[in-house]
């Protein structure tokens, strides 16, 4: 690492990462905010959410949504909500680069735990010409198409079938607090993409269904609540793997592999962009104190996937470009969010708002954090 870089005296984030902040010990933003959402398990809680949900949904077919990819968290989530007794209905948002273990480990975990099974896909032209948008504006949210059509077919579903109830297997408290810089997502900022890179813009703009109005209307009128359970339930990985291949016969096949495309976006972030996306989860295993500094420094040392070549011709030929194409669209100058119109202006301005929906449950544990203490 240049020698002028300055690293966070605990974690692994250094001043590379855009408006990082150091305390006086020269400890980072991120760590501080990692400790505070650590500090947050609360499994009475959880149990008494969940007893809510039961009363309130026995008359409905099912209880809540759990949206399944077959990795290691949305498996977890679905056995865990399962055992618990609910009535959950697994969620799969196709997204063109599903891996063939992964639907295997989708189909032996539905079967096994008898929970109904729905998959939800869109037109491969669609998705194609989104995510060679994001390659042609050149930002690291490399993964914006795949996310904003997921949470937009989630959140319409739950609406649309009436429940209000959406576990998810993601959080900060487990994954890290993400910098600003490295990955963002809201609608307005996939809109703009999109009118300045799409060549199908109108079939494209309806994948999303996420804006601002759309937010107020799921969390304030249809009661959408989006549960983070590593929040309220202890999340040792090595335990979950274990219980899942032992209850489930689920095959562990690394962590964000149920995505062919992530390992050649995490290639492209790192290369061009500069930024390690695994510094955010061992920034936070850190502070859970499951990981020591040390380790982290040497697992960053390690050498890239040596399969990554195979890996990228495949994406460029489900994409439909050459290497020579691809190796443009690479070499063009990095930008990000901020050099396109988003949400972001207006949300720094509304920050008591905020932080009020935060205090009362209406937005996601550590989102408030993402957008106020994340750069």
């Amino acid at each position: 690492m240049n020698k002028k870089n300055r690293m966070c005296t605990r974690c692994v984030f250094d001043d590379t990462v855009r408006n990082i902040k150091f305390d006086r010990d020269g400890v980072c933003n991120f760590c501080h905010v990692n400790q505070k959402l650590s500090k947050k398990l609360d499994k009475a809680k959880f149990y008494r959410l969940l007893e809510k949900i039961k009363r309130k949904m026995q008359h409905k077919k099912y209880d809540c949504v759990v949206p399944f990819s077959g990795g290691i968290d949305s498996t977890y989530v679905l056995y865990y909500v399962k055992k618990a007794g609910l009535r959950p209905i697994a969620l799969h948002s196709d997204n063109g680069w599903v891996a063939n273990i992964s639907r295997q480990n989708m189909k032996k975990t539905v079967e096994k735990l008898e929970v109904p099974f729905k998959s939800l896909s869109k037109d491969w032209k669609i998705m194609k010409d989104v995510y060679l948008a994001t390659l042609k504006a050149s930002v690291p949210d490399l993964c914006l198409a795949c996310e904003v059509k997921s949470i937009s077919e989630i959140i319409d579903f739950s609406a649309s079938e009436g429940i209000p109830y959406i576990f998810f297997g993601f959080s900060p408290r487990t994954e890290g607090l993400v910098p600003l810089s490295w990955h963002y997502v809201d609608s307005k900022y996939f809109n703009s993409i999109i009118h300045h890179f799409s060549e199908n813009k109108n079939a494209a703009l309806k994948l999303n269904k996420i804006n601002i109005f759309h937010f107020f209307y799921f969390s304030m009128i249809k009661s959408i609540r989006h549960i983070l359970l590593p929040s309220y339930v202890d999340w040792d990985e090595q335990k979950i793997k274990k219980i899942l291949k032992k209850e489930l016969d689920w095959i562990d096949y690394g962590h964000h592999s149920d995505c062919l495309y992530h390992p050649v976006a995490r290639y492209i972030m790192k290369k061009k962009f500069n930024i390690d996306r695994e510094k955010t989860r061992y920034c936070a295993y850190i502070n859970a104190g499951h990981m020591s500094k040390e380790d982290a420094l040497r697992l960053l040392q390690m050498p890239y996937d040596v399969n990554i070549e195979s890996k990228i011709g495949y994406v460029l030929e489900k994409l439909g470009i050459t290497r020579r194409e691809f190796e443009r669209l690479y070499s063009l100058e990095p930008r990000y969010f901020t050099d396109y119109p988003s949400y972001n202006p207006l949300i720094q301005r509304i920050k008591y708002i905020f932080w009020l929906a935060s205090k009362c449950g209406l937005i996601v544990d550590g989102l408030y954090d993402y957008y106020f203490h994340a750069g």
